[in-house]
């Protein structure tokens, strides 16, 4: 007679413990929720991509005075303080493609060759030196440079952001389970997702001269206006809303 009743106890056991979550779940649901941050700073670093082009009867000679316009900027840039490592070139050629701007004195039966830079610079006064070097040079393209963060400084501005992003998330949960008379359960997901790229500096002026040269009387310089830049942060938490 005691193990029949053991028997039955323990099967009473089973069948609340498989029974429990059944009927449980029917007074807990789940819902997701979006918090986002914005924290805004001053860029500490600046990338330019100048381009200078020449032009040649052939490839050779093409690439030759392109190099020497390309590697006299180059010099000049570190002559200026930039590190030298965080200058890259390269060089290419191509035929019939008449030198920028377009003139009608342009032959294109030439060889047009260009030489491209990637200057990076960590410094806002050195920035404008370069910036200022630049716009008295045969620069063609954009003469403005893209402002953002180094590494390290973006690291810790989404780690604020984020903070801000989840304690946004967590009180929208708590303002919606007061709302509708239910209680906060567990977290079940967390997912993040950041916006917040580079922007281009502003220059105060359109006018770039195209002298090579010493720039001549009356030369203005643009103006390097980085302003500040956002660092936008979102994250989505999954959470139980239990009855």
């Amino acid at each position: 007679m005691k193990n029949y009743w053991l028997l039955i106890f323990l099967l009473g056991l089973i069948m609340g413990y498989v029974a429990y979550p059944i009927f449980s779940d029917r007074n807990t649901t789940t819902s997701t929720f979006t918090g986002e941050a914005t924290v805004k700073a001053a860029p500490d670093e600046y990338i330019f991509y100048p381009r200078y082009e020449a032009e040649g009867e052939t490839a050779t000679e093409a690439n030759s005075k392109v190099a020497e316009i390309g590697n006299g900027v180059v010099d000049k840039l570190v002559e200026l303080g930039v590190d030298k490592s965080k200058i890259s070139t390269n060089t290419y050629s191509s035929p019939g493609y008449p030198a920028y701007p377009l003139e009608e004195t342009t032959d294109s039966n030439k060889i047009s060759a260009e030489y491209s830079l990637t200057v990076t610079i960590d410094s806002f006064e050195l920035a404008e030196k370069v910036l200022e070097y630049l716009s008295g040079t045969e620069v063609i393209g954009s003469l403005s440079p893209q402002s953002t963060f180094k590494e390290e400084t973006r690291k810790k501005l989404e780690a604020e952001a984020r903070t801000k992003a989840l304690a946004d998330a967590r009180m929208k949960v708590e303002d919606t389970a007061e709302a509708l008379g239910v209680k906060v359960g567990n977290l079940v997901s967390v997912y993040d997702q950041s916006f917040g790229g580079p922007i281009f500096a502003a220059e105060d002026t359109a006018a770039v001269s195209r002298d090579l040269a010493v720039p001549e009387i009356g030369f203005t310089s643009p103006e390097l206006l980085t302003g500040e830049q956002d660092v936008n942060y979102f994250v989505t938490v999954e959470f139980e809303l239990r009855n």
